[in-house]
């Protein structure tokens, strides 16, 4: 009976010590689990870090490249590069290293150039315009077309204006002809304040009549209609928050510019003059610094987003 109970106690012992090792060598496991998992985290969080922290670098500043070099953020070492993909498109690589893993993620940013720096803007194709610099140079660079959609604009403030300036106009039944030298022979409503003059076309189409120069910011709706090429002309800016033609009829010079400041369409900018008339935009640096005021924000597009860790 001794001898047994002796067996039993031993057995007891035995099975008690390798579940009591089983048990130590689980907890180490979890311990270990968790601190790679920890450190795993710790360099994904960096890495993100570097991303947002390049995002507010460029949107501050489109031509920043620098990136960051031995970064330190909570623990972890960072490296960020900025490459150049295309005139919009921009590769951010971030990597991240807390201890023995490291954390890379890739994106590629699209930054359409900034509103002021532009003659035309649209989110569709440019057809029969071209744009010229101030210099009268023709400069496709300052046509952007097929944009992902319109910038953020204050188009309540734009309208705002035009109602307090009394330049609302309803065309929805008949097309707004506005006389010459519309509405006070300048781009501007208080010169000293830099308030532009603002005209809201609802509903209908804006024609510019042979002979006739108007100012200021133009909101319509619908088409706009030169009637003579080259002796009709804007002096300002066209913003068509709709899929809109401007057409070009009659005679004229030209060589001669029919718009001076720029042109903001969500669409189609469809020139209907034959060819090898063309409409000419003048690119006005003045007028387009200005209009870009009524931008929101510079809208920073986010392509791709890539993720990949290892261990050292």
């Amino acid at each position: 009976m001794g001898k047994a109970l002796l067996i039993i106690v031993l057995a007891l012992s035995t099975l008690f010590s390798t579940g009591m090792l089983n048990m130590n060598r689980n907890s180490l496991a979890s311990v270990d689990e968790y601190s790679a998992h920890y450190r795993q985290m710790a360099a994904r969080n960096a890495a993100v870090s570097g991303v947002y922290m390049s995002f507010s670098k460029l949107y501050q500043d489109s031509t920043w490249r620098d990136g960051f070099n031995n970064l330190s953020i909570d623990g972890s070492t960072v490296h960020v590069d900025v490459s150049t993909l295309s005139s919009w498109d921009v590769k951010l690589t971030s990597r991240a290293t807390y201890e023995n893993i490291s954390d890379t993620i890739e994106v590629v940013l699209r930054m359409p150039p900034e509103l002021g720096d532009l003659a035309i803007y649209t989110t569709d194709s440019v057809e029969n315009v071209i744009a010229w610099d101030e210099l009268n140079n023709e400069d496709p660079s300052l046509i952007v077309e097929h944009a992902p959609e319109m910038p953020p604009f204050d188009k309540k403030a734009l309208i705002d204006s035009s109602d307090s300036q009394g330049h609302t106009v309803d065309a929805s039944s008949s097309p707004f002809a506005p006389p010459k030298n519309y509405p006070n022979n300048s781009f501007y409503y208080d010169a000293a304040k830099k308030i532009p003059n603002v005209t809201y076309v609802k509903g209908g189409n804006l024609v510019v009549k042979g002979g006739t120069t108007i100012y200021g910011i133009f909101i319509v709706e619908s088409d706009v209609i030169f009637e003579q090429l080259g002796s009709a002309r804007v002096e300002g800016i066209i913003y068509m928050p709709n899929n809109g033609s401007i057409q070009l009829l009659g005679g004229g010079n030209p060589h001669d510019p029919n718009i001076i400041g720029g042109v903001i369409v969500d669409g189609a900018v469809d020139g209907t003059a034959s060819a090898p008339k063309k409409i000419k935009v003048q690119y006005k640096e003045e007028y387009m610094k200005l209009f870009s005021n009524y931008q929101f924000s510079r809208n920073l597009y986010i392509l791709s987003w890539t993720e990949s860790h290892f261990y050292h």
